[in-house]
This record gives C-alpha cells, structure tokens and sequence, in this order.
C-alpha cells in the first residue's frame, strides 16, 4: 500500500515539475486573477495566451471546482512570477470577491511576494479593500520590531479600487 502511494506522490511531483530549478525566494512578484465555477478567468484579456493556458490546464489537472474562497498557486510559464488563482464561485458577490482576494493575498504573502498585482475583479471596491486589510499587520505595540519586508499591492487604476482601499485604511486606523 505504501509503494502505490509514495508511486502516486512521485508521478504527480515528476507530471508538475520545471524543467529548471527556480530559488523560492528567487520569485518577488505575485498576480491575483479571479476564476468562476465554470473555469473561465475574469477579465483574462491582459493576460498572455501561454499564462491562461497554464492556469486552466493546472486547474483541470488539479480538480479544482474554483469555488468561493478557494486558491490554488501556479507558477508564471516564464517562471517569474506566482499566481494566485482565487476562486470566485458560479455568481459572485461582492463578499465572494472580498473573500478570494484576502485569501489570495495571504497566500502569495506567505511566500514572501514583495509586489502584487490584483487583476480586474467583478467588484473593485471589495477587492480593494480585500486586499488593503489582508496585507494589514498590527505592530505599533509589539516589543520586538520586525522588519517587515514593504508589500506593494496594485491594480487597475479605478474609483472603485481606490475607494475600497481607503474604506480599508479607515478600517485600519480605527
């Protein structure tokens, strides 16, 4: 039982694995983009055919339904960047946009991402201020100070957008 397992693991590693080896902390530049039910990406008009590609075919391979919330992380095909593929479920409502943005946020946070980009979101002011209060972090009371790397999130430049972000500020500040 054991062989057919650690045969399962090493098939799957060896069918996603690069051809090179890129350093984790080589990749300094994420991408959020939005992905409904149906496995169509929101907005994929600014994308390159060859990242759409990668996205639905991991998506496919990886059985991932998209649903509210979710994420999944892919690598760029250039293998420059991590994107994170957010879930935005069959309709999506302004808190499933919400929801997804935070989560792909933290994720591509985790990995130590210093600049992000959210791709266009059915609402830009829920995804701007998912994004705002999801790179938040609290520290004006804490002892140690630890010097957190500067995150740099960006977006199409809209009302929108920029008036989730100060909703968000104000969220923050309070």
């Amino acid at each position: 039982m054991q062989s057919i397992a650690r045969n399962l693991r090493r098939h799957s590693i060896r069918h996603f694995a690069t051809t090179r080896a890129v350093p984790r902390d080589a990749i300094k530049t994420g991408l959020v983009v939005g992905m409904y039910a149906s496995h169509k990406l929101f907005d994929s008009a600014q994308l390159p055919q060859a990242t759409q590609d990668k996205i639905l075919h991991e998506a496919q391979a990886l059985g991932n339904k998209a649903d509210a919330g979710s994420v999944q992380m892919v690598l760029s095909p250039d293998l420059t960047q991590h994107i994170a593929v957010v879930g935005l479920g069959a309709e999506p409502c302004t808190e499933a946009v919400r929801t997804a943005v935070a989560n792909g946020i933290k994720q591509l946070k985790a990995k130590s991402v210093g600049s992000i980009s959210v791709a266009p979101m059915p609402s830009a002011h829920a995804a701007g201020e998912a994004a705002s209060l999801a790179s938040y972090s609290f520290n004006r009371f804490k002892t140690t100070q630890k010097a957190d790397e500067e995150l740099s999130i960006t977006s199409a430049s809209s009302l929108e957008w920029n008036a989730g972000r100060v909703y968000a500020d104000a969220q923050n500040f309070a």
